[in-house]
């Protein structure tokens, strides 16, 4: 019986993750082309990006290279950079040293987020339930990893 509530739970995630990913383009570098809502309320995009780089840092540490972020003035963006920064990340236009282009996708729904970064060997994906305070994660991390020559 709790096995079926938890099967439950995670479908509509897994559809979301599927919806979403199904409907992706490939933008430079040839990663997902990045998009957040701009509505979403400021704790639960900081909380979400500080998330995701946490995650992130398990795989790609800040000794890295530069991190480039799209462009798109977007309020996840400068969530996301300042979490980079806060956990030692360099962020530029990569001129110098080796560039790691960074996407991310946001999409909310029902008071669900799925949120996913990308990088030319890397996509994170994990669902979240907003939260009075912010953002919690409902979902385990989706972590796929490929060569650089994959796409």
């Amino acid at each position: 019986m709790m096995r079926s509530t938890k099967l439950a739970r995670l479908l509509p995630a897994l559809a979301l993750i599927g919806l979403l990913a199904a409907c992706q383009t490939l933008g430079t570098d040839r990663l997902i082309a990045s998009a957040a809502p701009s509505e979403m309320p400021q704790p639960v995009t900081e909380a979400i990006a500080a998330d995701l780089v946490e995650q992130f840092g398990k795989d790609i540490g800040p000794a890295s290279g530069t991190i480039v972020l799209p462009t798109d003035g977007s309020p996840f963006r400068a969530a996301l950079e300042a979490s980079l920064r806060a956990k030692g990340y360099a962020i530029g236009a990569g001129g110098e040293g080796r560039a790691v282009p960074l996407a991310f996708v946001v999409d909310r729904s029902d008071g669900e987020v799925m949120a996913r970064l990308s990088t030319t060997t890397l996509d994170l994906t994990r669902t979240y339930r907003e939260t009075a305070t912010g953002a919690e994660p409902s979902s385990p991390v989706s972590v796929n990893r490929r060569d650089r020559g994959e796409g």
